[in-house]
């Protein structure tokens, strides 16, 4: 075991924090068991970070802002509360049992994967509720809060702009609750941009027209209301949306945005062949669909993948960025035939593709991606236009704007990985990315019983092991303790974003990592890390690659 060397701070008074160097990173404790709760009553302390039946504790961190959901207790009475704050001193940002500042609404109750936090702090979560009025048809909702002003910004039972009187939001079954059904239900399939708008695609049915079956609608919302982006078959009165000669069969369950407003989200056309489309200042277009020519392979298409399903089953987001950049996988098809699969970035100079079939991976020696290794991949885009991915193999994550340029973060042949515990393969749905190209992500090594890690990359320093599970870290003066498990954003399918695609994250800009770790006297903390910046010349050499891609994407 490697020695943990400490050095201590106190969170400008609202409770005890430490900075530990365990396995040689900074690790700061943010609210922790048994540690008061900062804004909370008086006596109120933290009593777990499991979530007991209410799914985990998965802390979302956006420019220094934290927040996640959690429990406490002041004496006989166990809370509920959103905690907000910035690294270090978290907050009481709005607690279940206060209300909302809206009259006869008592909220009662809330999932942890329905928490976002943008980078100006307002933090965003579903909430179920009570009070007069309140029956099963309007009982769930979006709310915000910053500074405790408390905002609603979409309810279940709200009507939808643009349909006729009567077509309003609800899960697929009406017996389901709204915000937490897996069938269209936003619990997996919302994203929240930096600048407060939050994307979706639910269910809407007409209550006015029983036996209805209502369709699926992709709506914005923000504290301006609902917006319809697009909507699918149904059988209602109401009109379909109509793209590049096709009628929407289904949206997918999935949505991108960015901070400008722009969505991404997958589609079906009756015509045949899955979709991208993206909705900016208003203008519904497709970017990629399938039969699409494959760039410099004559008489291949390609066909969107791993993003787009009938099924109501999640699915991968579209990687997005504020330059509306786009970034996905693709099957590679000839004469009807699966012949291949590749990675591709959508921009101003049009498709070209990061790695396809054939190509060499990075990190290895006379390798090269099989027909399949890319299918489905999940792929994140950050604001200078790098991509990310995992391919099905999960043996690190491969980084690059094009194939020439490929690297293997989290490569499993690391010597940053201790040797005891074999080679680490990526839990695909906690890779998170920033606009400096950093990443963090969940390994899994092949001990007995399986040791999880909290790793981050960065392009210059290359591979850092935060924590893992069996580590020993002082947590205050003197205090010692052994992490039992790990809870990193994405453990609970809710997949971590690129950093400017509006899906939650566990690193910032900054460099920021944010964790649960238990330990095995059941306790729990939420921890920070910081990716230690690059070096002034590294910083440089970023910003010039960075320049040098936005230039060859203006348009000729």
């Amino acid at each position: 075991m490697r020695t943990a060397m400490c050095s201590w701070t106190l969170g400008l008074g609202l409770c005890a924090a430490c900075t530990c160097t365990a396995t040689g990173q900074g690790l700061l404790v943010h609210a922790m068991t048994g540690q008061p709760v900062p804004g909370g009553s008086p006596g109120e302390v933290f009593a777990t970070f499991d979530g007991m039946y209410e799914g985990r504790t998965l802390p979302r961190i956006d420019n220094g802002h934290i927040a996640f959901r959690t429990r406490t207790i002041a004496g006989e009475s166990v809370r509920t509360r959103i905690i907000g704050g910035r690294s270090g001193a978290p907050i009481v940002a709005w607690g279940f049992s206060d209300g909302v500042g809206i009259p006869g609404i008592t909220p009662v109750f809330s999932y942890e994967s329905l928490v976002r936090v943008g980078g100006d702090g307002r933090v965003a979560f579903f909430a179920r509720f009570a009070g007069e009025g309140v029956t099963s048809l309007n009982n769930e909702a979006l709310l915000t809060v910053q500074d405790h002003s408390v905002q609603m910004v979409m309810r279940k039972g709200d009507q939808v702009p643009g349909m006729t009187p009567g077509s309003v939001l609800r899960p697929y079954w009406p017996s389901e609750s709204w915000m937490d059904s897996d069938y269209y239900g936003p619990i997996r399939r919302w994203s929240y941009s930096g600048s407060g708008i939050t994307s979706l695609t639910t269910y809407v049915s007409n209550s006015n027209q029983p036996g209805s079956y209502g369709f699926l609608a992709t709506l914005t919302a923000d504290t301006d209301g609902l917006s319809l982006l697009a909507r699918a078959y149904g059988t209602d009165p109401n009109p379909r949306t109509v793209i590049d000669g096709g009628l929407i069969h289904n949206p997918i369950s999935v949505t991108s945005i960015n901070d400008l407003g722009t969505v991404v989200f997958g589609v079906g056309l009756d015509i045949g062949g899955g979709a991208i489309a993206a909705r900016e200042a208003g203008e519904l277009r497709l970017i990629l669909r399938t039969g699409e020519p494959a760039p410099g392979m004559p008489s291949t298409v390609m066909a969107p993948s791993g993003i787009y399903a009938y099924s109501g089953s999640p699915t991968w987001p579209v990687g997005l960025n504020n330059h509306d950049d786009a970034a996905l996988s693709v099957s590679l098809r000839v004469g009807g035939s699966t012949t291949g699969s590749g990675v591709v970035r959508i921009g101003d100079e049009g498709t070209l593709f990061v790695a396809k079939t054939g190509d060499p991976k990075p990190g290895s020696s006379g390798q090269f991606f099989t027909v399949s290794d890319l299918a489905g991949s999940r792929v994140l885009l950050s604001g200078s236009g790098e991509v990310a991915f995992a391919d099905q193999s999960r043996r690190g994550v491969c980084v690059g704007n094009d194939i020439s340029d490929l690297r293997l973060a989290f490569d499993p042949l690391s010597s940053v990985w201790p040797t005891n515990l074999g080679q680490p393969l990526v839990i695909t749905d906690t890779i998170g990315m920033n606009a400096s190209n950093q990443l963090v992500a969940a390994l899994t090594f092949p001990t007995s019983p399986a040791t999880t890690a909290v790793a981050g990359w960065d392009p210059i320093a290359g591979n850092i092991l935060i924590a893992y599970t069996g580590q020993t870290i002082e947590v205050l003066p003197g205090v010692f303790r052994t992490i039992r498990a790990i809870d990193l954003n994405g453990m609970d399918g809710v997949v971590s974003g690129g950093g400017e695609d509006g899906h939650p994250n566990s690193l910032d800009d900054q460099g920021r990592i944010v964790f649960t770790a238990h330990f095995t006297n059941y306790e729990s903390a939420v921890l920070v890390a910081t990716i230690p910046a690059p070096s002034v010349g590294g910083v440089l050499a970023l910003g010039v690659l960075a320049a040098a891609r936005r230039v060859r994407r203006q348009p000729s």
